[in-house]
């Protein structure tokens, strides 16, 4: 699992014979796991595809797979692929855990398990650990993924992403304090630079969810530097987005969003950077959440002239860009049917329940909303959609005492109250308001 170590002999590699598809398949890979820019990655994984018929019968469907799924996301090709390597091959250490990935995007959360079990009965890959723990997670089944942690750290002790999937199975208990505690750790140890990258990151959602939001800001300037030195001008712009987005739903300031944002973009121009990592859908639902909404709809516009078109099939950016842009908008049914769609891009129980919840209030459905809340607050769906959390998850909460005290039911409507200010009881001074307003509410 020390990605950031893989990524110079498998540039080496290519670099002694630029037609070495295996090679260009692992550095894919690798680049992906290691955080690394995504136009490095698809690039990578289209040299594998251009040069698969170079390569014995398992890895040619090794090729077509990676690339199915990192290039033209095709789930029936991915799967297709990699089972056919599992039928010359039943042991082979990548088809099982890939395989088990797309299982896991498409809802067959128990057979994506099973094969990764498979994986690691033959074979030792970090990786293995982390999809059967995000599988567990999908389920909603957070002591279990925490087994695997626990399994992880005794049979790879020195894998450097285990603290760190251990933080993020402890935040989504809950146990913010003690997975706070593990990445500062993890940041004061020197870590390899996608650790280094991915730790900010999380102490900075930690620190927006709980309302700390100058902690936050020193985070995103450290995670700022990470991604600066690593050569990622995509991420720099999220950066950026991080605290329009903080500014508008925290702050409830659209003016100092809308200027954060021009700033942003004057200094790092979209043009200036590969279309496959210019972060189109944060920055069309920054911009529209800001009330920017022209400038929202020119960028969506150019993410969809721009974008390669392989890339744009079934991605979640463009599902991400139709969902911001109704929403914004005032366009709450069309926001509806964008939310549906997207969930059938993969299977996600808690996905868009935020924005769900706004579009069925903005409907005057008061039980629709709720429902949609309710969904969110749910344990179900891996990391990548805890990172959301950390803006929403105090939105929901507060939401739902509102819509529970309007039905007069006054024993939800306290819980939510009070949940609310569990996460925000060491909010920055000028989120305080916000706390006085619901403890007179409660």
């Amino acid at each position: 699992g020390r990605y950031d170590e893989a990524i110079g002999p498998l540039r080496r590699a290519v670099a002694a014979d630029s037609t070495f598809a295996m090679a260009w398949r692992k550095l894919a890979a690798v680049l992906g796991n290691a955080r690394m820019p995504e136009s490095e990655r698809v690039a990578a994984a289209t040299k594998a595809y251009q040069y698969r018929d170079r390569l014995p019968e398992i890895e040619r469907h090794l090729a077509d797979a990676f690339y199915f799924f990192a290039v033209d996301y095709d789930p029936e090709r991915v799967i297709a692929a990699y089972r056919a390597v599992l039928q010359l091959d039943p042991t082979n250490d990548a088809a099982l855990n890939n395989l088990a990935i797309e299982l896991s995007r498409r809802g067959k959360h128990e057979e994506a398990a099973a094969l990764v079990e498979r994986a690691m009965a033959s074979g030792t890959g970090a990786s293995f650990y982390s999809v059967l723990t995000n599988t567990r997670l999908d389920q909603g089944r957070v002591d279990d993924a925490l087994a695997v942690v626990d399994r992880m750290r005794r049979d790879l002790p020195d894998a450097p992403e285990e603290p760190l999937l251990r933080a993020g199975v402890l935040a989504r208990m809950g146990q913010y304090d003690s997975a706070e505690a593990i990445l500062r750790t993890i940041m004061a140890g020197n870590p390899p630079p996608s650790l280094a990258q991915a730790a900010t990151f999380w102490l900075q959602r930690l620190s927006v969810l709980r309302g700390r939001l100058g902690v936050a800001e020193r985070e995103n300037e450290r995670f700022r530097d990470v991604v600066r030195t690593r050569g990622n001008p995509g991420a720099l712009l999220a950066a950026d987005m991080n605290r329009a987005i903080t500014q508008v739903v925290l702050l409830r300031d659209t003016a100092a969003a809308r200027r954060t944002l021009a700033a942003a973009e004057a200094r790092a121009p979209l043009d200036s950077l590969a279309p496959e990592d210019r972060p189109y859908s944060g920055l069309v639902m920054a911009n529209a959440m800001a009330g920017n909404l022209p400038h929202a709809r020119q960028l969506a516009e150019e993410y969809a002239r721009v974008t390669p078109k392989l890339l744009q099939r079934d991605s979640a950016d463009a599902q991400w860009i139709r969902v911001s842009l109704a929403i914004g908008e005032g366009r709450p049914n069309e926001a509806l049917s964008a939310i549906r769609a997207a969930r059938g891009y993969r299977s996600c129980v808690r996905c868009f329940r935020y924005q769900e919840g706004l579009a069925w209030e903005a409907l005057g459905q008061p039980d629709s909303a709720i429902a949609a809340y309710e969904t969110a607050l749910g344990v179900e769906d891996d990391m990548g959609t805890f990172a959301a959390d950390a803006y929403t998850l105090p939105q929901v909460r507060r939401q739902l005492g509102a819509l529970y005290e309007a039905r007069g039911n006054r024993a939800k409507a306290v819980d939510q109250y009070s949940a609310f200010l569990g996460l925000w009881r060491d909010a920055d001074p000028e989120l305080q308001p916000q706390v006085r307003e619901v403890k007179e509410r409660l």
